[in-house]
């Protein structure tokens, strides 16, 4: 397994451009600081919009300098161009972009975001992120998705694509996780989704499912999901093996739980509690039983996402 050096940062900020819920009323918290209602003078405020896709602003503080990746691009296209221009986005001063799976909902707005930025950008994305998939259900029908554009296309929109199956640096202080070891035996692939590999649908093991790590000085590590298809808790237990950092004192995104069995969801708790995070911000496709069982069993550490929220962790 490939080992990183990941150094420590004084400060993270994860801003959400796209999840699939809002709520303009919910309260700012230190960690959690809420899109204003108002400006200075008291007029209200454009509130931006959700939408089912993800797209996360990731800012790490370290030695003074700031240093900005975008995990996914989101869905759809005119609610994230619409949320880049309510939130203030500086699309010029990101980076480096991660793909975290090849999914509609996750990349549908990445040929606006490079228009819109106007300069070229490194594009982190497994290769697998490319075949072609569907879900086909158990009486044979089948839908298939939409497909992420080929790199040539993307190479002339304005990306410089990184291929990459292995841990990659993002910026300093941000790295992806790479392929996510599979070691939990509850966790596994919903059963509709399939890949097209050499012209023949097989189950989608979701190999090019990807996060972000970061850790934060004296707490340890941050872990920034976009679907966690390859599972939430072996998303964790892959960006401790790689870092060799055992404390996890964040865990933010999207922990596919949607539709899943009560049985995966305590599991999947049952595993969290024992890792004994700070802050937990489960997002976008966890679902919204699983998202109530969170709440209930971690009071003070479950935190509701919402679009336009900024999520502060500092060391």
């Amino acid at each position: 397994m490939t080992q990183v050096d990941l150094p420590p940062v004084d400060r993270v900020e994860i801003t959400t451009l796209m999840d699939n819920y809002t709520d303009i009323l919910l309260p700012s918290t230190e960690v959690m600081q809420r899109h204003p209602l108002a400006d200075k003078t008291g007029r209200p405020r454009e509130q931006p919009l959700a939408g089912h896709g993800f797209s996360l602003l990731i800012d790490v503080y370290r030695d003074g300098e700031r240093h900005t990746a975008l995990l996914d691009a989101g869905f759809p296209t005119p609610g994230v161009e619409y949320n880049w221009r309510v939130l203030n986005v500086d699309l010029a001063r990101i980076e480096t972009v991660l793909l975290s799976h090849g999914h509609a909902d996750h990349f549908a707005a990445l040929a606006s975001f490079l228009a819109a930025r106007g300069q070229r950008v490194p594009l982190v994305v497994h290769p697998a992120a490319f075949e072609k998939r569907a879900l086909i259900f158990p009486d044979g029908a089948k839908a298939d998705l939409e497909r992420l554009p080929p790199p040539e296309a993307l190479t002339e929109m304005g990306a410089d694509i990184v291929l990459s199956t292995r841990p990659h640096p993002l910026a300093p202080g941000l790295f992806s996780t790479g392929e996510v070891a599979r070691t939990t035996a509850f966790e596994k692939p919903p059963a509709t989704a399939y890949i097209d590999l050499e012209d023949e649908w097989a189950p989608d093991d979701f190999r090019d499912d990807q996060a972000i790590v970061v850790r934060l000085r004296g707490q340890g590590l941050v872990i920034v999901t976009g679907c966690a298809h390859a599972g939430i808790v072996n998303t964790v237990r892959h960006a401790q093996a790689i870092t060799g950092e055992p404390r996890v004192h964040a865990i933010v995104g999207g922990f596919h739980l949607t539709g899943a069995a009560p049985a995966q969801i305590d599991a999947t708790i049952h595993e969290i509690t024992a890792l004994d995070p700070a802050v937990i911000v489960p997002a976008h496709c966890t679902g919204f039983h699983a998202q109530c069982e969170f709440a209930r069993r971690f009071p003070g550490r479950f935190a509701l996402n919402s679009v336009g929220t900024r999520i502060v962790l500092t060391a």
